[in-house]
């Protein structure tokens, strides 16, 4: 997000990546150099030493529901419903007649649904989402189709482009949140 905003939208812009910090060219700690020739930009990205959780491990890897759907459809329903509600908090239910997206307002008793055409892989999944988060997530996707895929309500769950190259993979993980039994869908 950072480097969107701050290189040229024209031009061409070099990556370079360094598995050994001391294998870099112009800076012994840079584990990451990006470089603007026409804009005179050099960004570093700097290492920092430290013990870290294996966020792996928070993937999960057997799948009981993968939702397919066209990702401007979801994209543009979340955002006709977050009109609906001040907060950004959804109720998302993966089942065979599509995804159904709900949100609402109990201070002024206003509530919106929605179902878009997707296809479901696995058993019906129901769980609470930050509309915020996914609307950015499906932002950085740039596919037609995309999956969500979980295993349980209040596991994590991921979004991922329907059809990826072998030299790409593209996995963004969400976190669910809590969803009442009476906000069900």
């Amino acid at each position: 997000k950072v480097l969107r905003h701050i290189l040229p939208r024209e031009g061409s812009v070099d990556i370079f990546y360094s598995t050994a910090p001391e294998d870099t060219e112009k800076e012994n700690k840079a584990g990451c150099h990006v470089e603007s020739l026409t804009e005179g930009i050099d960004f570093w990205f700097i290492p920092v030493d430290g013990k870290f959780p294996d966020y792996t491990k928070v993937i999960p890897k057997e799948l009981d529901s993968v939702a397919t759907v066209e990702r401007n459809t979801l994209l543009k329903s979340l955002d006709r419903l977050h009109f609906f509600t001040p907060r950004d908090y959804s109720i998302i239910s993966i089942k065979e007649s599509g995804l159904h997206i709900k949100v609402s307002d109990k201070d002024f008793l206003t509530e919106a649904e929605e179902c878009i055409p997707a296809t479901l892989q696995g058993k019906p999944l129901t769980f609470g989402m930050n509309m915020k988060f996914l609307k950015e997530t499906l932002r950085n996707i740039h596919s037609g189709n995309i999956q969500i895929a979980g295993q349980k309500p209040m596991n994590p769950f991921i979004v991922r482009p329907e059809n990826q190259s072998e030299t790409e993979t593209v996995t963004m993980l969400v976190m669910p949140l809590h969803v009442d039994d009476e906000e069900q869908p």
